[in-house]
């Protein structure tokens, strides 16, 4: 699915700081399961975003382990510069009814924001 030129077209001049083929080629794997790792979550994993009250560093920490517990994949960030302090959660396998469930038993009030598609037919 993945081109294998793509990683030696790019990302050849930090080849020469490695000594051995072997280090070169675990670089090379490195790579190659990096940009594979970007283009899933471009193309294939949900963003699901939410309007919460998690405010500060600690209400971060404070969700933290209940966050975590979502599936493997999972990616999550609270922006709590926005005034709406938006939950974006990235993943395959999830689910916003998982996600608010988690932040409900940490303790915290959320609410799925709809995009306008969403707001228009829901």
């Amino acid at each position: 699915m993945f081109p294998q030129f793509v990683a030696a077209k790019f990302y050849t001049s930090p080849l020469k700081l490695y000594n051995s083929q072997e280090q070169r080629a675990a670089y090379l794997c490195y790579i190659k399961f990096r940009m594979e790792q970007k283009f899933r979550m471009e193309y294939f994993m949900k963003t699901l975003k939410f309007k919460t009250n998690i405010n500060c560093s600690n209400c971060v920490a404070t969700a933290k382990p209940y966050l975590d517990a979502l599936p493997d994949d999972t990616n999550w960030n609270v922006d709590t510069t926005n005034p709406e302090k938006i939950l974006t959660v990235q993943g395959e396998a999830v689910s916003a009814a998982e996600v608010v469930e988690k932040v409900k038993q940490a303790g915290f009030k959320i609410e799925e924001q709809k995009s306008l598609f969403g707001k228009l037919f829901s």
